[in-house]
């Protein structure tokens, strides 16, 4: 088996305490290591970023949702629940 040069620089982790040095060709050099593109770390931060801001996206829209639930139901106080079934119906046209 002929020799990888510039392997990705990353210790992979098989179980058991075990690693190993990822066996993928360095496609590109970071501060002078290389990365595969599984590891490259600019990679990573992007696709973390992408994913954390569709993550505060979805929490602020459930966050949203939340607060209009407790304002509806803390306006609700009091009101007999016939009443809040019947205004239900107004509002969703059924």
């Amino acid at each position: 088996m002929e020799a990888v040069k510039n392997r990705c620089c990353k210790k992979v982790y098989t179980g058991n305490w075990l690693s190993h040095q990822c066996s993928r060709k360095g496609v590109v050099c970071r501060e002078g290591k290389y990365y595969c593109n599984q590891h490259d770390p600019i990679r990573i931060t992007k696709e973390n970023r992408k994913k954390e801001e569709a993550w505060r996206k979805r929490h602020d829209e459930q966050s949203a949702e939340f607060e209009r639930t407790r304002i509806l139901l803390g306006l609700a106080k009091g009101i007999p629940t016939e009443e809040l079934e019947l205004y239900e119906l107004i509002l969703i046209g059924a």
